[in-house]
C-alpha cells in the first residue's frame, strides 16, 4: 500500500466559500484514509492448537493472505491457550504452524472467522512392542503404525526378505527388535531391525501307546507314526 500523502488544503476565514478544488482534495484525503483502514484490516481470530484434548501453547503461528503481507499471531497470554491473529482483511488466508515435536501444519481459513482449532500430528511415534509376535504380525503392526522396517534377520544372522517373507518364516517369533518398544522414533526413518526365531524343521508327531505290543507290532507302529526306533532294552517282569 503506498504511503498516505497529505493534500494541500487552503486556510479560509469564516464565511468564505470553499472552492471545488479544495472540496475535492478533502474528499480525496478521506477516500485515501478509508482505503488505508480497509487495507490494514480489522478482523481478528483465535487459533487453538491441540494434540487430542491437550492444548499446545509453544508454537509459531503465521497467517498468509492470498496477496499481501503475512501476519504473525500473538502467543497465549494470562493463562490462555489461544494464539491471536489481528489486523486481518476479509478473504482467504492460510495459517501455518510450526511447533516443536510436531509436524508442520497449514490450514486454510476464511476471514471473518470464529475461533479455529488446529490438531497437530506428533513428529515422532512410539515404537510398537513386537517381541514374541509372529514375523507376519510384526510386519503388519509396523505397516499400520507407518514405521519403516529396515532389516529382518534370523538367529543365524542371515538376512530375510522384508517384502516377500518366506512361508517358513511367517510364524517365526520376534526374539529381538531395535529400537526397543516404546522408543520415540520418526516413523519414516526409524530403520527398524528384527531378529526371528529358527524354523521348526522337524515335524511334531504324537507317540502312540506301545504297551502290550509284540516287538514286531512295536516296529510296525513306530514306522506308521513316522518315528525311529532307538535303543531297545529288555527287562524281566
Amino acid at each position: 500500500m503506498p504511503p498516505l500523502v497529505k493534500p494541500a488544503l487552503a486556510n479560509v476565514s469564516a464565511g468564505q466559500p470553499i472552492t471545488a478544488q479544495a472540496w475535492n482534495a478533502i474528499l480525496s484525503a478521506i477516500g485515501a484514509l478509508y482505503d488505508a483502514v480497509l487495507a490494514i484490516g480489522g478482523n481478528a481470530v483465535d487459533i487453538e492448537l491441540r494434540q487430542g484434548a491437550t492444548p499446545i501453547t509453544s508454537a509459531q503461528v503465521v497467517a498468509v493472505p492470498a496477496s499481501g503481507a503475512p501476519v504473525t499471531a500473538v502467543p497465549p497470554r494470562g493463562g490462555g491457550t489461544a494464539f491471536t491473529l489481528t489486523g486481518l482483511t476479509a478473504g482467504a488466508w492460510t495459517v501455518y504452524v510450526h511447533a516443536p515435536g510436531f509436524q508442520p501444519s497449514s490450514t486454510p481459513v476464511a476471514i471473518p472467522a470464529t475461533t479455529q482449532t488446529i490438531n497437530l500430528t506428533p513428529a515422532t511415534t512410539a515404537m510398537p512392542d513386537l517381541l514374541g509376535t509372529t514375523a507376519s504380525s510384526a510386519i503388519s503392526t509396523l505397516a499400520t503404525a507407518g514405521v519403516q522396517l529396515d532389516l529382518v534377520l534370523d538367529v543365524t544372522g542371515q538376512e530375510i526378505s522384508k517384502t516377500t517373507l518366506p512361508a517358513s518364516k511367517t510364524t517365526s517369533r520376534v526374539l529381538f527388535q531395535f529400537p526397543l518398544p516404546g522408543t520415540q522414533v520418526v516413523a519414516a526413518t526409524a530403520h527398524v531391525r528384527i531378529v526371528l526365531s529358527a524354523d521348526m524343521e522337524d515335524a511334531i508327531a504324537v507317540v502312540p501307546n506301545f504297551v502290550g505290543l509284540t516287538y514286531a507290532q512295536l516296529v510296525q507302529a513306530i514306522n506308521a507314526a513316522g518315528l525311529k526306533l532307538g535303543k531297545v532294552t529288555y527287562a524281566n517282569v
